[in-house]
């Protein structure tokens, strides 16, 4: 019925991908936008409390080289690949209202440092493809910001302006300190 009914098999990407981005070359596609999910590279069952976040947990050294991995196969299928590193989701341990905390900027700033340079050491020795050239730090920001404090669709314990700003002020913040990051990655 399309809500809250059962969706049945959805896409699994983490286990089919060379199928399907053999299928994707196969339509005559030539890139593939991957998000690498930040909750899958530190990930915790623990989940911060509202207004507290955990200290952050280990990197996943296995979800890195699965990624890598996963980028190696869109090169080896002729797909340039597009690198989004925040697609709407953020760890359970930084707690609610995450992005409304400054400190939640340094640890996205961890997450993308340890990622990007993993994959910029990783592919061309590991794999033998060049690294991944395009990044994008967040995707759609201002939807973030507004469908948590504004519609209410994502979790919140605010409504309004005022957090709808905070948030979309450490995303902006985030993202310039993200894109400098990886720019001084790619050059070093």
């Amino acid at each position: 019925d399309g809500y809250g009914g059962t969706s049945g098999r959805t896409a699994d990407l983490w286990n089919l991908s060379r199928e399907d981005l053999g299928r994707m070359r196969e339509m005559g596609l030539n890139a593939f936008r991957l998000s690498i999910e930040w909750t899958r590279i530190q990930p915790s069952t623990e989940l911060g409390a509202r207004e507290e976040m955990l200290s952050p947990p280990p990197f996943d050294e296995r979800a890195l080289y699965g990624y890598a991995q996963r980028i190696a196969d869109c090169r080896a299928h002729g797909l340039e690949p597009v690198i989004t590193l925040h697609h709407f989701v953020y760890p359970a341990w930084l707690g609610l209202d995450a992005w409304l905390k400054t400190e939640t900027i340094d640890l996205f700033l961890d997450f993308v440092e340890r990622t990007v340079r993993y994959l910029l050491q990783a592919l061309p020795a590991d794999f033998d493809c060049a690294p991944p050239r395009w990044f994008i730090t967040l995707n759609e920001p201002n939807l973030q910001a507004f469908n948590h404090y504004l519609y209410r669709i994502f979790p919140s314990s605010r409504v309004g302006i005022a957090p709808t700003v905070h948030y979309l002020a450490d995303l902006l913040e985030a993202h310039a300190r993200a894109y400098r990051l990886i720019h001084e990655l790619h050059a070093g």
